[in-house]
């Protein structure tokens, strides 16, 4: 988005309206492959900041507050923890570099203008981060089934995925669906309401965990 003005000590930011616009459509494939165009580019402009999200704090975090306010979990909750804590060492292993991500990075972030180019707007969770979570949180947002987080991923590396690719990519979707599940299940007992949102992240973690760990276990074997 284009900034015109910024207050970095307050937080204060205006940015530029733009008339006319519509969100990106992640049915269209064109538009896809824009959206992945730009994460890719802010990715590898390599900016290095202070702040990371670290996942596993944010799950830890999101952990404690449902535990203090009694949360009733999902079926199966507990019989996913040891896959959850397994992808995340295994993610933290065979990470990518860090670099700076959006994090936020859904399709209603994307803004299509008039001219059909795109900007990415809403920049409150970015921080330090695998590049291949922007693309994990892209995914899980629009309820892409297995083939349509293949395609994605390839867009993004523009090249077929490797097994280690593969691995990284379903256990951030793994993690970052059950992160965003659980905080939809606080978010609920506070009284608001998401729909099947929580459910399908709850799935997305339980299904992508397996998936996840038959990878890295597929990688340690080769690397034996």
């Amino acid at each position: 988005d284009e900034i015109i003005y910024i207050n970095p000590i307050k937080g204060y930011k205006i940015t530029r309206f733009y008339d006319g616009v519509e969100t990106l459509d992640d049915e269209n494939i064109e538009q896809v492959k824009k959206a992945m165009q730009i994460l890719r580019d802010l990715h590898e402009a390599n900016i290095q900041v202070k702040h990371h999200f670290d996942l596993e704090t944010e799950i830890k975090t999101y952990l404690n507050i449902c535990e203090q306010e009694n949360i009733t979990y999902y079926p199966h909750h507990d019989k996913l923890i040891p896959k959850i804590e397994k992808l995340l060492k295994y993610t933290q292993q065979h990470a990518n570099k860090l670099r700076l991500c959006h994090i936020d990075s859904v399709k209603d972030n994307f803004l299509v203008l008039k001219d059909e180019s795109i900007r990415l707007i809403d920049w409150e969770y970015a921080g330090m981060a695998d590049p291949y979570l922007d693309i994990a949180m892209f995914a899980i947002y629009s309820y892409y089934n297995k083939d349509e987080l293949d395609l994605l991923l390839e867009l993004y590396l523009d090249r077929k995925p490797s097994k280690k690719d593969f691995a990284l990519f379903y256990g951030y979707i793994s993690l970052a669906g059950f992160l965003w599940s659980l905080w939809t299940q606080y978010k609920e007992s506070l009284g608001e309401y998401y729909g099947e949102y929580g459910p399908k992240q709850f799935e997305y973690a339980q299904v992508y965990s397996d998936l996840a760990l038959n990878y890295f276990e597929e990688l340690a074997n080769s690397e034996h």
